[in-house]
């Protein structure tokens, strides 16, 4: 019969998972805060955690939380090289670039909701390649936008060969590209159609990311995980990870630990690790 306030995290200590409690501020205010969904997390060490909710934007600095000014994006996923560049990109195409003192809204030239951003150092430039994939996932009309971004000038690039139903992104820069969603797509270069990746289950690939072309793993709906080896793909659901009806829909890579989070039928949060 108590209210019990809300948990919006989870902490992995070595042992055990701890829930925690992350305060937002309440439609801008200096003062009030409260306890917000979180729907993206960046952190560059464990003294240095940014996390989202909408347009609120709040820092761990290793001794205490920061609760930031609001942000000209409802933000869907965060990217950056460390705190003095951190993307923002989110609903009804907005980007927003932090250069360590301010936030600047970026002309992305598309009203379409960004899913996912990604970037990658291209060893032959000595520059960040940032690429961000917008869709508008499941509605009616359809729309689709493939962006790269450069510093804060954001340019619209071929998405020929691309579905309407997208969710994310990961590359090497100038070896092999890829997208997931309705489907896993790749390309070579940035440029000529995209192609549908063979022998893979139709399934909604919800998240894609990578350590390297041979160690790459996807999640999405129904329990689906699947590993790329360099050779080969490895589908784990409904083997060591059971199917359910629910989605991952977001997956990420550090050293040999693998996490995998979402939600199942009945509203429940789930976590899937794996060592390799």
């Amino acid at each position: 019969g108590n209210w019990v306030q809300p948990y919006n995290a989870v902490h992995w200590n070595g042992q055990e998972w701890e829930l925690m409690r992350i305060q937002f501020k309440i439609f801008c205010n200096q003062n009030a805060t409260q306890i917000s969904p979180a729907n993206s997390i960046l952190a560059f060490n464990e003294d240095d955690i940014w996390i989202a909710a909408g347009s609120q934007i709040a820092h761990w600095d290793g001794i205490s939380q920061n609760i930031l000014e609001c942000i000209p994006v409802s933000v869907n996923q965060l990217w950056g090289t460390s705190s003095q560049n951190i993307y923002a990109a989110g609903a009804i195409g907005k980007i927003a670039h932090y250069d360590g003192s301010r936030w600047q809204s970026l002309e992305s030239g598309t009203t379409v909701d960004i899913q996912d951003i990604w970037g990658a150092l291209n060893p032959q430039t000595g520059e960040y390649e940032i690429l961000a994939i917008a869709s508008e996932r499941f509605q009616i009309p359809q729309a689709k936008q493939l962006l790269q971004i450069q510093d804060t000038r954001v340019t619209t690039l071929s998405d020929s060969g691309l579905p309407f139903d997208l969710s994310s992104l990961w590359f090497v820069p100038g070896q092999k590209y890829y997208v997931s969603g309705d489907g896993l797509y790749y390309t070579p270069s940035i440029g000529p159609s995209w192609q549908l990746e063979p022998d893979q289950p139709l399934i909604y690939k919800d998240a894609i990311r990578g350590n390297g072309l041979n160690d790459i793993i996807i999640a999405g709906s129904f329990g689906l995980v699947s590993h790329y080896n360099g050779i080969d793909w490895r589908q784990y659901r409904g083997e060591e990870v059971p199917d359910f009806f629910g989605r991952y829909v977001a997956v990420d890579f550090k050293n040999n630990l693998v996490i995998a989070v979402g939600f199942n039928g009945i509203g429940q949060g789930i976590i899937l690790r794996g060592d390799r």
